[in-house]
Parts: structure tokens; sequence; C-alpha cells
């Protein structure tokens, strides 16, 4: 969504919104995403929604405890999801292994034979072979992929190394709150017909650092510095996503 900004009924006011940018009539759109609804939405509602997500979330008091709750079955469901693609990746090498083989026995029995019809057929099988051999080491670099996300599962402890700042953002300005939405990787997700946004943050090793360094500065105009900790391993990571339900995101 991109942001315009429009004049209020007086004529000091204004507000800015977040409006969709797809076209619902334009085909591509509507092959893209059929269900899809062109809506804007206002930034300070949307930043409400962001403020009570980090105060419950992030950087409020009971944010341990409130994480403990959300996270197990968020946890369980991107288990079972990576569980099935690495199966299917691990059949799939196997059907290709046997198709390989299939071809070196085939390149085999045509011996000595070098008439035009024989050698197109080799050249051919050839091409094969080199096809499914780069199949292979794609689907091997997707199975590794895979493994590497298992190892950096959702560590909750990483919650534990920032500093609470509950009400932060309702006092800091554009600057610090852009800061602190990039450093928490904030993604929202607005759905217009249930009047609803789902948003998502993404701790990591540096992230308590950072916020640690927004809330210190002076144009925030408070006191809510915490040092951070020493630094940890920064493979470790934990997402945080959580849905708001209010009628007021129109």
């Amino acid at each position: 969504m991109s942001g315009t900004t429009r004049a209020g009924r007086r004529e000091d006011q204004s507000y800015t919104y977040y409006v969709c940018p797809n076209n619902t009539p334009n085909p591509h759109t509507a092959r893209k995403c059929p269900d899809h609804v062109r809506a804007s939405v206002r930034e300070d509602v949307m930043t409400a929604a962001i403020a009570a997500f980090l105060d419950d979330f992030v950087l409020g008091h009971d944010r341990a405890a409130t994480l403990a709750r959300l996270l197990p079955a968020s946890a369980a469901d991107q288990a079972a999801r990576r569980d099935a693609q690495a199966a299917e990746l691990t059949r799939r090498p196997a059907r290709n292994d046997a198709a390989q083989k299939g071809l070196i026995a085939e390149l085999a029995q045509l011996g000595g034979d070098t008439s035009p019809a024989t050698t197109a057929y080799r050249t051919r099988n050839r091409e094969l072979y080199t096809e499914l051999h780069d199949a292979a080491a794609a689907l091997q670099a997707q199975l590794d992929a895979i493994n590497d996300q298992a190892a950096a599962d959702n560590d909750p402890a990483l919650i534990t190394e920032l500093p609470y700042a509950p009400g932060f953002l309702a006092t800091a300005p554009d600057p610090v709150k852009e800061n602190l939405y990039a450093a928490l990787g904030i993604q929202c997700l607005y759905r217009p017909g249930k009047k609803r946004v789902t948003i998502r943050a993404v701790i990591t090793n540096t992230t308590p650092g950072i916020v640690a360094a927004l809330l210190a500065d002076p144009r925030t105009g408070t006191d809510n510095t915490n040092e951070p900790s020493a630094p940890f391993d920064q493979s470790n990571t934990v997402a945080i996503a959580a849905e708001n339900r209010n009628s007021s995101l129109a």
C-alpha cells in the first residue's frame, strides 16, 4: 500500500491514508487476486493497532507470558509444513536417480551404433540426464534450506533481550517510529472485508541493541532506556504475529 495525504474538515487538519495500488477491474489484478478489494486505511488508525501490538507482544511487561501462549501453535504448524515439504523433496531425488539410471542403461544398449537416428537419440538422452542432474541439485538446495530453517526455529528467549517500553510508540516522533518499524521488520496485512489487520514482527540478535538506541534517542523525550544484554547467536530469531480485530480499521 502507498501513502497519500488528504485535507480534513478543518483548515489545519489533514490525514494520511494508505491505499492499495491494485485496481480490481484491471484483468491482471483480477487474475492475480480474484478476491481482492481495493481499500484504504488511515495512518493513525494503523499506528494505534501497531502500538497495541508492540505493547502486548514486544515491549510490554507481560510479553514473555503472552508470547509463550502464542508461539506453540504457530511453531507446530510451521514444523508440520516443513516436514511435509522435506518428505516430498526427499522422494523426488529418489525418482530422479531412478530415471538417471534408466537413461544410462539405455545409452549402454546403443553400443557402437553411429547411425543418425541413434546419434540423435543418444544426444537427447544425454540432455535429459543433464536436466535430471540439475533438477536433483536444485532439490537438494531446497532441502538444505528447509533443514537450515529448522535449525533456526523461533527462540522465545530472545524476547527477554529487549528493553521494556510500553506506550513508547504513542510519543515517539515519526523518524524514530520509522526506524523502530525497520528494526522489528514490521509487516501489516490488512483485510478490509473483516476490518482486521495481522501484524508481524521479527526479532534477531541485532534487534535489542537497535531498539535500546532508539529509546535513548533524544527526540523521544523519554527515559525508557535499558542496557541490552551481551550478544547472542546470530542464527536465533523469533517471529511474532498477531491479529487485531478492530471495527475502527476502516
